[in-house]
């Protein structure tokens, strides 16, 4: 089965020669970019709602839980459909 999706998947692109290859290196790009930029805005917005679920500022503490809760109960819905 792998190989018969390998074979219809790859074909073209590798027939192509250098356009093809350039095609697959360029969508490696494009991924990779997007990957450390999803990771990157994760990791800092983490960071802040952390800080200020820590924080002693009412506010901010509220804020951050209800972001937190917003975005939690929705995922958990959506993981138990």
């Amino acid at each position: 089965m792998f190989d018969a999706v390998k074979r219809t998947l790859f074909e073209e692109l590798w027939d192509a020669g250098p356009d093809g290859i350039t095609l697959l290196l360029n969508g490696l790009k494009v991924t990779l970019v997007v990957t450390l930029f999803a990771v990157f805005t994760g990791v800092v917005l983490g960071t802040v709602i952390a800080l200020m679920r820590m924080s002693k500022n009412r506010f901010m503490n509220l804020a951050a839980r209800a972001y937190t809760e917003l975005i939690r109960v929705p995922l958990f819905l959506c993981s138990c459909l």
